[in-house]
């Protein structure tokens, strides 16, 4: 029903979710006499759950980058300009544009839309996304913060409320099991990076530390040929020089079993390294 009744045409090529009705019962979001009205967070539930099929995951990439993008730092905004006080909406209109609800470049939202984006294995789009926010964050002349991720920028860039730990939390998650891709799946260890070629450093590696089974770990990750998403494959696991056995994924990556990460040494680091080799 989602897919069907509320994706919803907007002009000039505009097509998104509707994510709202009011409390009149109004359709929010769409075509409007005085312009497209959108919202961020109508687009990320479809796109998170799985509901949007790819066809209208790109559709929405692009709705985003032509209505949400702000021009001026690059940030993905709530919401259009819905135009003045909205009482059937709620408070948040009653914030100026680009302030707080009302259309600010929100941390928490944003995140959660390159979460979307990297679960739908659109990487250069989610990587956008989250990048963007580090970027602001560390622009102290503009930010007027310390390095850190605000609840919010509001229409000037500034960030505001540090910090909010709802976004931190999103962030580091993010981080870990989408874009390096390293998380559990049933008691194993998977290994599924999403990694741009803009993520390794100039000897094409990056690397993570965490834990995992009672083992703490850092996950080295070699693109000796800078291969983007989508055309590599992990070819290789090492320990200590050794080659771990794993199982290919159906769906991207791989599976290193419980047993095998139990044999690594429980008292100190063990560093893995992933070599990552053109795919099929």
């Amino acid at each position: 029903r989602i897919q069907k009744q509320e994706f919803v045409s907007a002009g000039r090529g505009l097509s998104f979710f509707n994510g709202y009705y009011d409390d009149n019962g109004r359709r929010v979001e769409g075509r409007q006499a005085a312009g497209p009205r959108m919202s961020l967070t109508g687009q990320v539930f479809p796109v998170m759950a799985g509901i949007a099929t790819d066809d209208q995951v790109g559709k929405v990439i692009a709705s985003v980058r032509r209505l949400l993008k702000d021009p001026k730092t690059g940030g993905v905004r709530l919401n259009t300009d819905f135009g003045g006080i909205q009482h059937s909406l709620g408070r948040a209109f009653s914030f100026a544009y680009g302030e707080k609800e009302n259309g600010a470049v929100f941390s928490h939202m944003a995140v959660m839309y390159a979460f979307g984006l990297y679960l739908r294995r659109r990487p250069e789009a989610g990587r956008a996304a989250w990048s963007t926010l580090y970027r602001m964050a560390t622009d102290g002349a503009t930010a007027k913060i310390f390095p850190c991720i605000p609840e919010y920028f509001n229409a000037s860039g500034r960030g505001m409320y540090c910090f909010l730990t709802g976004s931190a939390s999103w962030l580091i998650y993010l981080l870990l099991t989408q874009v390096f891709g390293v998380r559990g799946e049933g008691g194993d260890l998977v290994i599924d990076p999403q990694l741009t070629r803009d993520d390794f450093g100039a000897d094409g590696t990056c690397a993570i530390r965490t834990h995992f089974a009672g083992r703490p770990l850092r996950i080295l990750f070699v693109n000796s040929k800078r291969l983007p998403p989508g055309r590599y494959a992990v070819g290789r696991v090492e320990a200590g020089g050794e080659p771990l056995a794993f199982v290919p994924r159906a769906g991207g990556g791989i599976r290193l079993t419980r047993r095998t990460i139990g044999l690594l040494p429980a008292g100190r680091e063990t560093k893995l390294v992933v070599n990552l080799v053109r795919g099929l």
